[in-house]
């Protein structure tokens, strides 16, 4: 009883904090003045419901990559649209966004890799001809690695200087690179079709599936504030956690959906999130779950991204049924399991 009473005396102070910061800092939410979830769609202003990639910029601007009608970019109140019959780009179909040192933001694409000053598109193909870029990534050196369809990992200085190109010739299944993710350490890591790519230095390793390694192909990956590292992948009814040397299995909602985790996210308050290809979303507090679907708020089950905004909401980009936005408040605490 002492300790029900404690935690809702607690609630009560943070919910008086919070509201008193929104009135004196007019960039914080307010948790009881919105709504929980937001949707965007084609029936709102966007110009497609089929989204492949999203990231928040520097500046706070939300971009959005879509697969066939190019880029959407949010600025908080207004949409603006970038397409290659208008503005240059070379492809519409959007697989991964990054900004870079400069402010730049790159696009990667079917055809290869686009950069936008803010005003002009620069597109980069392959010699080979057109090379899809699945996953950007930019290191905590200004390094740009890309993630590749059919020929590896490639890590850029600049995109006009020689590359270094990373993969197996003995494990052809690691020319095929889903998602690129850096720890604390500095150390690379890249989910393939077979496995995982760790690069520290100018030394790699490859670690095949088992032992840990998912057995299906690494589609996300994603370092903690703890130091840990997640594996996802396409197909297993669970995550896979590195602590230290120690790999860990943990179910997703109790197993009990085969299913793709195509991304994975960490939100400012710690909880880990999991976008699912055919289950919405996961939320993981480290001891409890909640799924959110369509009758929650969430715009459809096939979540491909998401990604944080400079206010702590949590976009997510789903298969044809555009965005979904998440606002988080008080209200909205999951259950402690102690």
């Amino acid at each position: 009883m002492l300790s029900q009473v404690r935690s809702i005396c607690v609630f009560i102070v943070l919910a008086f904090l919070l509201c008193y910061q929104c009135e004196t800092n007019p960039d914080l939410i307010n948790p009881y003045s919105l709504n929980t979830w937001e949707r965007f769609t084609v029936s709102t202003g966007l110009t497609s419901n089929l989204i492949a990639s999203l990231k928040c910029d520097s500046r706070g601007d939300i971009w959005v990559g879509t697969l066939g009608a190019g880029i959407m970019k949010y600025d908080g109140n207004t949409w603006t649209f970038l397409d290659s019959a208008n503005h240059g780009i070379d492809d519409d179909v959007i697989y991964s966004i990054e900004e870079d040192a400069n402010g730049e933001m790159w696009f990667g694409t079917r055809a290869g890799f686009s950069i936008f000053d803010g005003t002009f598109f620069t597109n980069y193909t392959h010699q080979s001809g057109a090379l899809q870029i699945m996953d950007i990534h930019r290191d905590s050196h200004d390094n740009m690695w890309l993630a590749t369809g059919s020929k590896g990992l490639f890590k850029l200085e600049s995109p006009d200087q020689p590359f270094d190109i990373y993969h197996l010739l003995s494990e052809p299944s690691t020319d095929t690179v889903h998602c690129i993710e850096e720890d604390e350490t500095g150390t690379i890591w890249a989910g393939t079709e077979g496995g995982v790519l760790k690069i520290t230095g100018s030394d790699m390793e490859f670690l095949p599936p088992g032992n840990g390694i998912p057995e299906h192909p690494v589609t996300s990956i994603l370092s903690d504030s703890w130091g840990d590292i997640w594996f996802g992948s396409r197909g297993g009814k669970h995550v896979v956690r590195l602590s230290g040397n120690s790999f860990k299995s943990i179910s997703l909602y109790n197993g009990r959906e085969g299913n793709f985790v195509l991304d994975m996210l960490e939100a400012p308050g710690g909880d880990i999130w999991f976008g699912m290809g055919m289950a919405g979303v996961i939320r993981f507090n480290g001891g409890h779950m909640v799924n959110y679907r369509e009758d929650d708020g969430l715009a459809g089950i096939s979540i491909f991204c998401m990604e944080v905004d400079h206010k702590g909401q949590i976009w997510f980009g789903s298969f044809k049924n555009g965005l979904s936005l998440y606002r988080p408040g008080l209200h909205d605490i999951i259950p402690s399991t102690e």
